[in-house]
């Protein structure tokens, strides 16, 4: 079927079972237009041969309703050059052969009137010339020339090729200009625009899985927001980032095996001595599950890794002692498989993906708390990105400082007298003011008005139509209360003397409500 292409988010096709599909055609630059397209038809379609759904290829012959795997039409199914499928049944692959044959018949007769023409053409001009010595021939050698022209005899040599093989294709063995579906096409991409927002947005909440040659990603994770153990100055650790890599097996001998690569939290500190959490770098073997890898860094975990293949073909003698490319190499620089690689998170896809994730920004701030920042190189943040992760930082740390010291109840926690008393005993206390005596003070300071100027010593009239011009939205809110269920409350303070209006009600039934209108 070929290889694995990359469709949509966490979806691969064949690269076959989508070219040959009626939809899909390919643009100038090898790119597969359609694709989505001819993938939502197969889910509905039934293979002729395995009666499995998921067939996208379909007979072109004319009302023809079968639809093939493309494994199943290797052998139930002719392919053309022209990117056309006829299946065994109904002669259809015959009346393809048919109507090349009266396609290449016509072209012959055409290029045979035309070479005809073009014979008379000569003939008329050399006879409306007068013969002399200095032309070399006669009539009757200039229409041999025209006949035996070198160009003439060649098309009438294709023609008849043609013609040949037409025939002997039709007559010999049905195979005439089918070819092996398995060595077309070398494609690279699939491009389809993206017209449904809806399923865009859900793919997008469902997660992207990224998959880089030999690695592939299942889970970004999440940044750690002021903790500088989960991030280098070149790397970010987010918690539960899990990635899988094929690599060579630490239990069999050249064997390739799956590895699952994880990030966790470590338990294993002591929470009384630690404020902080720091990642845990897990290695799980497929075929050695029972025993993990774990690592501080993802340095260490691949150390422990490359000691499992050294004792394992040290141990089997899978190679004499100076051929041994395990023991040779005192890194694996060579591979280029360091710690961060082997997991994925400096690959350049990954790594700009990650740049990408919610409070990612917070990990290049540097303060006390954390000396070494991350440095962008993929994306770099806006200056309004890094006002938001300022903020972000702050809020998380204060709720972090509180959390530390709060048992959750406050029962519990007692009664902090001595954390209230945030000033100096030589500064007085503030007194507190009531609400509507300094909204009315504000309101005098700001407006610097006469006493007589104000909104409260106008006619209440006045006062009701200023009040009704106001949206109700600018002045009043409902929200649930403290002490009850939700209520209506003021935006703004209240100053003394202006007017309110006080809306009471009462929930009857429509049958009430017609009783006191009459």
């Amino acid at each position: 079927c070929g290889r694995l292409v990359f469709a949509d988010y966490d979806q691969w096709v064949h690269v076959n079972c989508a070219f040959w599909s009626h939809e899909v055609y390919e643009d100038a630059y090898g790119t597969l237009i359609m694709c989505q397209k001819a993938r939502f038809r197969g889910r509905t379609t039934r293979c002729s041969v395995c009666h499995l759904s998921g067939a996208t290829l379909g007979c072109h012959g004319l009302r023809c309703q079968l639809n093939f795997h493309f494994t199943c039409a290797q052998t139930h199914v002719n392919f053309t050059l022209d990117k056309q499928t006829f299946c065994h049944q109904h002669d259809h692959w015959m009346a393809h052969i048919k109507k090349q044959q009266d396609r290449r018949r016509k072209k012959l007769d055409d290029a045979k009137a035309k070479l005809a023409a073009t014979a008379a053409a000569n003939i008329d001009g050399k006879l409306a010339r007068p013969p002399n010595d200095q032309d070399g021939g006669d009539v009757e050698e200039v229409v041999r020339a025209g006949i035996n022209d070198p160009r003439a005899i060649d098309d009438d040599n294709e023609d008849d090729e043609a013609v040949h093989l037409c025939v002997s294709e039709l007559v010999d063995s049905i195979c005439t200009d089918a070819i092996d579906a398995r060595l077309e096409p070398l494609r690279f991409v699939m491009s389809d625009p993206l017209t449904d927002k809806k399923a865009t947005k859900t793919q997008m909440t469902k997660g992207t899985c990224y998959r880089v040659g030999a690695l592939c990603v299942q889970n970004l994770g999440t940044i750690q927001v002021g903790n500088d153990s989960f991030h280098t100055r070149s790397t970010l650790y987010p918690l539960g980032y899990r990635s899988t890599r094929l690599f060579w097996s630490a239990t069999n001998v050249e064997q390739r095996a799956l590895y699952e690569c994880e990030i966790v939290n470590d338990n294993s500190h002591n929470k009384a001595t630690t404020t902080t959490s720091r990642p845990l770098f897990k290695i799980t073997p497929c075929d050695d599950m029972d025993n993990p890898i774990y690592g501080a860094t993802p340095n260490d975990a691949i150390h422990q890794l490359r000691s499992r293949l050294v004792g394992l073909y040290e141990s089997h003698r899978a190679f004499a002692g100076s051929t041994n490319p395990f023991t040779n190499r005192t890194s694996w620089y060579s591979y280029g498989l360091l710690g961060d690689h082997f997991f994925g998170l400096t690959v350049p896809v990954i790594g700009a993906a990650l740049e990408t994730l919610p409070y990612a920004a917070t990990t290049a701030l540097q303060d006390a708390q954390n000396p070494y920042p991350y440095a962008f190189c993929h994306t770099l943040p806006t200056p309004a990105m890094f006002e938001d992760a300022k903020h972000d930082l702050k809020r998380h740390r204060v709720a972090n400082a509180h959390a530390q010291h709060s048992s959750g109840c406050a029962r519990t926690d007692g009664f902090a007298w001595h954390k209230l008393k945030t000033k100096p005993d030589g500064v007085a206390k503030r007194r507190k003011v009531n609400v509507s005596k300094q909204a009315s003070n504000d309101d005098t300071n700001q407006t610097k008005q006469p006493a007589n100027g104000g909104m409260e010593n106008l006619p209440i009239p006045m006062q009701y139509r200023d009040l009704r011009r106001r949206p109700f939205s600018e002045r009043l809110e409902v929200r649930k209360s403290k002490i009850h269920g939700y209520g209506l409350f003021v935006k703004e303070a209240i100053a003394e003397g202006k007017m309110i209006v006080e809306y009471q009600g009462q929930a009857i039934r429509q049958k009430v409500a017609d009783m006191r209108e009459k």
